[in-house]
């Protein structure tokens, strides 16, 4: 792959329009047109291939984070190869809502290619008649991406690898006849993915994981329309030891056939409380099939609490299936040829319906149909008394006004008998609590505005691991509508092991009291992932007691203050005996006014803290200090290759000899805009890069 060349800075200044390797720019606010232009970026040529020559006014690389932002404006391309290459490990990517559209004049190029490790890609919006991005390597994340993809083209394509994670990417076509949301080559295997929070819609195959295994498909949102025949929501060809759940399909796709879920050849799955559905009337298509378990035996599967309607088949199954595969509490609104200990493995019958306030699903699952407008002290739903039961609102919505904490928007039992109910794709609007989970609940892919005058929580989960279970917390949204709600997510204490807190969007909880924060998380063996905290007084309030938080993980997590005077802490840790022997990486905090990282224990030991990115205010107070030890106990700790921008003189923290923990860095300020260009000129600049 050709490497950028080196411009010098004049370039950035004429005014005239000059023509570099073929190319035309124009000025860098405005659209940069190239002709078959390729760029490569590593840990260490950014100088050359990070700047405002190829990616517009504003573009900024900064080494300690090896962070390359995109400045302003359009890019208009057609490539024979891959537009951008990203070869170095740690790299991060950000197109800041830059517009890309490029167009094949030959072969299969992508737009991105990441073959590293640890690379991120975020914030890009990529259109045209090329598959998109392409990942191979460990550890990577694509995110908040937006992906128009052309007819057989793929969004995101996860070559090889381990550990690589797509999250909350909206991916979208207008032709579906072979196009593909998101999935991996079928001659090759991509483990320990996670494919969290995306919105797919219009393509012929929203999610395809082949050969791999310890995948985690949760809390997606997968629209099939159009005209295409045998359309797939999500399909997995020999998939091992892999998890689907709290995933919404729907189906409104004119053409013969047509697949939910599609399970073939696959050990030790688990399938279970996805909503797999048509749109109602005037959409009149449906699934041949809402889940089919293939055509080859394979053991040990669980299908449990998915809810099917508006399909020929509910749950179709090969007798081979029957004698190995579980089945539990599913729901069908159709018949299912599939019998599990002699009974059908899918209940004929329709979902229990709600419609009006203070709404109970008894003991099956269900589905809202009508919106709730609520105004006195009730929860608007409550599950009721069963085990794995789901409940989803199926595009409806949930409001109330009445402003009260101690009711929710919707509530599980509280019943320790009754264990893994799940809310799936809800839209909360309430001055009362969001969510409210017991023993082992789950919520997918929820909507939560909280408003009102009561100091309410987005969603609780109490007791997240209980006996085997354990609760998964994925994909939603909550949104702090004042000054008064306390917490987007609170996990209550637990010493059960287990849980995972992915993909969650949290945003503006500024309730200036100690403790309160975007998430307030107590467990034991948790995994922490993928989340986006936005403006909240706290990122992470980790608090518990003895064990609790012990070998969790936390990683790759955005922690963003938004630079307001009320942001004060990323990740505060409490009290004694927690976090013993948890990892804390590649987490990005930033625009904290007082504190990124502050430890207030005297007793937390044997954590890692590696790979981090610290970033402090442009004016920080006079205490600031991006990693401080208030507790004076960091020195049991594990640091290394973490990059922060402040230190304090006092209580700072050394491993190994090194300040901190931290290689200190300066963020760059980004250069004045160019100068307009005289009366009459054409635009200006060259370009970094070489015609194919």
């Amino acid at each position: 792959m050709l490497k950028i060349r080196s411009q010098t800075i004049a370039l950035l200044f004429l005014a005239v329009a000059v023509a570099v390797g073929g190319a035309l720019m124009k000025p860098k606010n405005e659209e940069m047109t190239y002709a078959n232009t390729t760029f490569t970026l590593n840990a260490t040529n950014s100088g050359d291939v990070c700047s405002e020559a190829n990616f517009g006014t504003g573009t900024t690389w900064v080494a300690g984070s090896k962070t390359c932002t995109m400045g302003s404006g359009t890019v208009t391309d057609s490539i024979d190869s891959n537009w951008l290459e990203i070869t170095g490990n740690g790299v991060t990517v950000d197109c800041n809502a830059k517009i890309i559209t490029l167009s094949a004049s030959s072969g299969y190029p992508y737009a991105i290619y990441a073959h590293a490790n640890n690379v991120t890609v975020k914030n890009c919006v990529l259109n045209g008649f090329v598959p998109q991005i392409l990942v191979s390597g460990n550890n990577n994340v694509i995110r908040d991406n937006t992906l128009s993809v052309g007819g057989g083209k793929a969004g995101v394509n996860l070559s090889s690898g381990t550990n690589n994670a797509v999250v909350n990417n909206i991916i979208t076509s207008s032709d579906p006849a072979g196009s593909l949301g998101i999935g991996n080559f079928e001659f090759s295997t991509s483990n320990g993915s996670y494919i969290i929070g995306n919105s797919i819609t219009g393509v012929g195959l929203g999610i395809s994981l082949q050969n791999g295994g310890q995948s985690f498909v949760y809390a997606n949102t997968i629209t099939l329309s159009g005209t295409v025949t045998s359309a797939k929501g999500i399909e997995l060809l020999s998939a091992t030891n892999s998890e689907v759940r709290g995933n919404s399909i729907i189906h409104n796709a004119s053409g013969s056939g047509g697949t939910g879920i599609d399970l073939q050849a696959g050990t030790g799955n688990t399938i279970k409380a996805n909503r797999v559905r048509s749109m109602p009337s005037p959409y009149t298509y449906v699934y041949t099939t809402g889940i089919n378990l293939g055509t080859t035996a394979s053991p040990a599967n669980i299908i449990a609490s998915n809810i099917v309607t508006n399909s020929t088949t509910g749950i179709v199954a090969v007798s081979s299936y029957a004698t190995s595969t579980s089945s539990i509490n599913n729901t069908c609104a159709s018949r299912t040829n599939w019998v599990d200990n002699g009974q059908p493995a899918c209940t004929w019958a329709s979902p229990t319906l709600i419609a009006v306030c203070n709404g109970v699903a008894p003991i099956t699952n269900a589905v809202l149909s009508a919106a709730l407008s609520c105004t006195t002290g009730v929860n608007a739903v409550t599950l009721g008394a069963a085990s794995d039961i789901t409940f989803s609102c199926d595009g409806y919505s949930i409001g109330n006004t009445y402003s009260n904490a101690s009711y929710h928007g919707v509530s599980g039992s509280s019943s320790s008998s009754y264990t893994g109910q799940a809310v799936v794709g809800c839209n909360i609007s309430t001055a009362t609590s969001g969510i409210h989970l017991y023993y082992g609940g789950s919520a997918f892919g929820n909507t939560i505005t909280l408003s009102g005058t009561a100091n309410t929580d987005g969603i609780t989960s109490d007791f997240p691991g209980y006996s085997s279970i354990s609760s998964i917390i994925a994909g939603n949204t909550i949104l702090a509508g004042n000054t008064y709600p306390n917490l987007g997510i609170l996990s209550v204490d637990s010493t059960n092991s287990g849980g995972k807190v992915l993909g969650n969007n949290i945003q503006d909880f500024i309730f200036s009291v100690m403790g309160y924060s975007a998430m307030s998380l107590g467990q034991r063996s948790q995994v922490v992932r993928y989340n986006r905290l936005i403006g909240n007084y706290t990122g992470m309030y980790l608090h518990g007691t003895s064990g609790v938080d012990y070998l969790s993980d936390f990683s790759y997590n955005i922690i963003d203050g938004a630079s307001s005077s009320s942001r004060v802490y990323g990740i505060y840790f409490n009290t004694a005996n927690l976090l013993e022997g948890s990892t804390f990486s590649w987490n990005v905090i930033k625009n904290y006014t007082s504190y990124g990282i502050y430890n207030n224990s005297t007793s937390i030991n044997d954590n890692i803290l590696i790979n981090n990115v610290i970033v402090g205010p442009a004016s920080p107070t006079a205490t600031y200090c991006d990693i401080y030890d208030a507790g004076f106990n960091f020195a049991n700790y594990q640091g290394g290759n973490n990059t922060c921008n402040r230190v304090h003189v006092t209580n700072f923290w050394k491993d190994a000899g090194q300040v901190m923990g931290c290689t200190n860095y300066t963020v760059p300020t980004p250069p004045p805009p160019p100068p307009p260009p005289p009366r009459g000129g054409g635009g200006g600049g060259g370009l970094g890069g070489k015609k194919r």
